[in-house]
């Protein structure tokens, strides 16, 4: 299971992009705001698994990649992305 720190946040970082110092048309995978943090579907989050990255580091994706991801768990290959941020209604 996943620290207190270690929750996944999606954002589209088309606005922030300069701010984070990331290319436009990049997600930013944060770990603080998921709705989803110490639960079953945090334990089972495919993005966690598949990138595989230090607790409390964020993980920057490419919207390819990331729809890509969506695919595979619209599929059935894996579990599909659950995410939801923490107060909001989904992404």
């Amino acid at each position: 299971m996943m620290s207190t720190m270690d929750e996944i946040r999606i954002l589209d970082t088309k606005d922030h992009a300069t701010d984070r110092g990331h290319e436009r048309d990049t997600l930013v995978i944060d770990c603080d705001e998921c709705s989803q943090q110490g639960t079953e579907t945090c334990d089972d989050c495919m993005v966690t698994f598949l990138c595989g990255r230090q607790p409390g580091d964020a993980v920057v994706i490419e919207l390819d990649e990331f729809r890509a991801l969506r695919v595979i768990g619209e599929s059935g290959l894996v579990p599909p992305l659950r995410h939801t941020v923490k107060g909001s209604a989904g992404i």
